[in-house]
This record gives C-alpha cells, structure tokens and sequence, in this order.
C-alpha cells in the first residue's frame, strides 16, 4: 500500500458509550499493555465530550523522574493551574519559590482552592505504571478525592490499579476499564480498514482480528503494510521486523538519521532536536519543528505529549535505540553527552548528570554536581539532589575529581550514615590542599563542613575560621541547614553545650559572615528549637 497516513478517526462508538456511562463516577481508570490505544481512545474521548457538553481538560503524562515527590506534587498542580488559569490562588501556590521544601502540602492546598463553580472539567494522569514510589501512590488517591465533583479524573496505565487505591475500589467510586473494552472489534477493524483504503471482507476482519487480539498497534502495522495476508504471529520478533522493513526502510536517509539521533530521549522538544541533529549535514534544510509535525501527521509512532513536546511508542523508541547502537555504540554515547549539555545549559543539573553517567562522561557528571551542590537553583530540593548524586557517584569518579568528597560527606550525613560521614571528612581534610588548588571554591565549603562535623567544637571552628582574612565577601547557600525545622538544632549538631549567648557575636562575626543574610534567620532558628 503506497498510502502512508492513517486516520487516527477510529470507529471506536461502543467505548465512547461506556465512558459516557462511566461518567457518573469522580475516576475511570483505563488500563492495558502498551499499544492498546488508551491514549488515543481518551483524546477520541474528550474531543466527545467537548463537542458534546463543552468539557474542557488538562493531560498530566508521567515518566520516571516523577518518582521525586517534589517534582510530582510541582506537576500535578501544574495540571491544575492549566485547568483553572484564572485562579489567582492556585497560580500562586504553583509558582511558589518555596514549593520544593514542602511539596505534599502545597499540592494538597491547591487542590484546597480548585474553584467548586467551575463547569465540567477533565484531569488526565497518563503512564502512572511509571510511578513506584510509594509515597506518592498512597498520596495520589488524596488529592484526587478533594476534587471538586465536576472534575472527573481519567487515569491511564499498563498496571492494575495500585493497592492505595482498593478502598476506592470497594465504594465502587473508581470505574475500571482493562484491555478487553480497548480491543477492535471485528467490526470496527473492519470500518477502520475501509477508511484507510484497504478493503476487507467480514471473514478478513475476523482472521484480523484473531491474529491481533484487537491490538491497536498491530492493526496500525498490517494497515501500512503492502501484504494482503493478514495471518500474522503477533510477537515483539515481528513489531520489530515490521518497523524495520515497512517503516525504517521506506524512509530516506535524513528521516532514518532524524529518528535514530532524537531516540535517546523519552521526550523531547523541537528544541532539543535541533541539538541532537545541529551538526548533521542531512539535516540543514528542515527544522525539527518541521519534521516532527510532518511524523505526527503520518502517525509515525510519535506523539505530541503537551504543547511543543513529543514521545515515541516505547516499541518503536526501543527499536531506534537499537538501530542507533548498531550504528555504532560511540554515536550513542556522543548523543547521550549531547542530551547532557542541553540540560546543563538549560540549568536542569539532575537531568544533566543522569544523561552524562549513561554516557559514562565523568567530566559531566562532575561539573554538574559541582553546580548543583550551590543549592541556589530553582531546579534544586534535596530529594532530588540526593538522587543524582546516588545516581552518579562512585569511587572512581571521586578519585579523579575529589573535591565530590565534599558531597559524598554531605550525602552521608543527610541520610544518617556517620561512619561514611566521617570517613568522607576525614579524608577530604587530608587532600583539601590539592582540591582547593582546582577548586576554589572549595576553601568556603571547608569553612562550613566543619559546623556538621559533630566531633569539633563549634567554639574551636569559630575561632578557626575567624583567622581567615576575608570581609565578608565570601558567601554561600544554606538550605540544607533550614530543611529540617522545628528541629533545627539537631539537624547539624547538638547544640545545647553551647552558649549561645556568649558565643553569637564570635558565630555571627565568621560563619554568619560566610553565610550572609541568611545567618539572621538561621540565628533565629536555634533559639526557637531550644524553645520548642
């Protein structure tokens, strides 16, 4: 079959009924393998009811940096807001500087002031079987529940519902919807096959069908197929034979190139297209934006997953991956380094380091915790911090570059691992001269790690530090100290064989000159933990 494009109007008239009946409930949980069309049998869906009623929807699409509390909470009221942009108080408590500190309890204020009088609305969670904290799976069911009833919530995932979920279940406030109800009828592959130029009788449909199991993908694949047999096995073995002769190899070069470079990312923009393929000569004359709309268009097993942002079928994404590895592994990894730079540049360190470590570029890796351990990002929390550096940090990438001594310390002692707190101080005092020469940087971390180092006197480190000839021109960022309030004095150090009184002027004079303006309010918090 010479056509390429297949409409995405598929006759799908009995699931719409059975949504449409499933209304009456506040969340409809669809769940099936991949490839089942729960994506597109929900955007076929809500074009349904906003014909119909009028109903307006946010799409939340989940992937497994949302495991991060505070990344998930950020984007779920993020959704919120693109429902309700006029809601000043939710705007408010999205864009919040502080968000990241207490990130459960902003989400669950926002969901506090989601206007009740709002017309009918739907908010889509999309991929939640990427989500394995559990946290966050026993959190989700209480925001969702105090929405307001207008808003109904779509969930769509490969998984059966999680546990936190089961009490839900039995009030029979969620309706469940699994892969039997997604499957193409005989009939509709039938109509679905007529409309795409491909005639095929009643008997056809049927073997179709017996063949597929109703799998929207496979149904996709025979359609752009030039075989009229339709007695297929229905195996990965073929998916990707398939993508191989009746995709890959109908593609020109510059397409084959396109796809195989953007492919180390699960989403991208047009953006960081045009980076993966800048220094491509088959690629000057068409822009990613271009190219990626024309794939869209012939449903090229690519999606738009929000405005300006894009994702591959994971079947055919795991099959470029491949293409691109046989190419070459030292194209994969350039790529990988490539996706690194992007988010370092953008500032987005932890994507940075995850990107770097798959391209095994230490140096990446180091210049991004290098960056993050500032703490004065709009990116940064500690959650996610501490992820990247488990994500990137070992011995030999120490060894190479040792001022991550500095963070392997305070990773350590954030987790409440003190032999490992210790040993990682102990031995970056020993090589702190060759890491300063490198780093300078570092000579102001040397200042401050000793105030969680709890084997040293405060006093002593005081008076250490006061000898240092510096004016007050020295600063730092110290939001790893405030993170743990009201208990702020055991969060460094046991401070109650300190006077305080007596010793403030001598902390204020050196550490509160390193610290900055944020030493009045760590001042103040050392009182009020004595108090409490």
């Amino acid at each position: 079959m010479e056509q390429t494009f297949l409409t995405t109007r598929a006759p799908r008239t009995i699931l719409m009924k059975l949504l449409d009946d499933f209304l009456e409930k506040k969340i409809i949980y669809i769940y099936a393998p991949a490839g089942f069309s729960k994506t597109t049998s929900t955007l076929l869906w809500l074009e349904h009811r906003a014909n119909l009623a009028g109903t307006t929807h946010s799409w939340l699409n989940l992937d497994s940096h949302d495991n991060k509390t505070s990344e998930f909470c950020k984007r779920f009221v993020s959704a919120l807001v693109r429902l309700q942009p006029e809601n000043a108080a939710l705007l408010e408590l999205a864009s919040h500087p502080f968000f990241s500190t207490a990130p459960v309890e902003f989400a669950l204020h926002a969901v506090g002031v989601f206007d009740e009088l709002q017309d009918a609305c739907m908010l889509v969670i999309d991929d939640l079987h990427n989500i394995k904290n559990e946290e966050l799976l026993n959190l989700l069911p209480a925001l969702l529940k105090r929405l307001p009833v207008h808003c109904t919530i779509l969930i769509l995932s490969r998984a059966v519902p999680p546990d936190s979920f089961s009490e839900m279940t039995e009030k029979c406030e969620i309706a469940v919807v699994d892969a039997k109800y997604l499957q193409f009828t005989s009939e509709e592959i039938r109509i679905f096959f007529n409309i795409n130029g491909r005639r095929v009788s009643i008997k056809q449909a049927d073997e179709i069908f017996a063949a597929t199991g109703g799998w929207a993908i496979a149904l996709r694949a025979l359609l752009l197929t030039a075989e009229e047999s339709y007695n297929i096995e229905l195996t990965e073995k073929y998916l990707k034979s398939f993508f191989k002769n009746h995709v890959w190899e109908r593609w020109d070069e510059s397409r084959r190139r396109f796809m195989m470079l953007i492919s180390v990312v699960s989403e991208f923009s047009p953006e960081l297209c045009d980076r993966l393929t800048a220094d491509e000569k088959l690629l000057k004359k068409s822009s990613s934006a271009e190219m990626l709309s024309e794939f869209v268009r012939e449903n090229a097993f690519l999606r738009v997953v929000r405005n300006d942002t894009y994702s591959f079928h994971d079947l055919f994404r795991d099959f470029l991956l491949q293409m691109l590895e046989e190419s070459g592994e030292e194209n994969l990894y350039r790529q990988l380094s490539k996706v690194g730079d992007y988010y370092f540049e953008e500032k987005d360190y932890f994507r940075a380091v995850e990107y770097y470590q798959k391209a095994g570029n230490g140096n990446g890796m180091a210049k991004s915790l290098y960056n993050m351990y500032d703490y004065n990002s709009p990116y940064a929390s500690i959650e996610n911090t501490l992820s990247a550096i488990h994500l990137s940090v070992d011995a030999s990438l120490v060894e190479k570059h040792p001022f991550l001594l500095e963070v392997q310390a305070w990773t350590a002692y954030i987790e409440g691992r003190p032999e490992e707190f210790e040993n990682a101080l102990d031995k970056y005092y020993k090589i702190f001269p060759k890491i300063v020469l490198k780093y300078p940087r570092s000579a102001i971390i040397r200042m401050l790690l000793p105030v969680l180092d709890y084997r040293q006197s405060i006093a002593d480190i005081c008076k250490a530090v006061n000898i240092v000839p510096f004016k007050g021109t020295l600063k730092t960022y110290t939001p790893s100290l405030t993170n743990n309030m009201p208990f702020f004095h055991r969060s460094v150090r046991d401070f109650t064989n300190i006077d305080i009184d007596k010793n403030n002027a001598l902390i204020e004079k050196t550490l509160g000159a390193i610290i900055g303006a944020e030493y009045a309010v760590i001042s103040e918090c050392l009182y009020a933990g004595f108090y409490y």
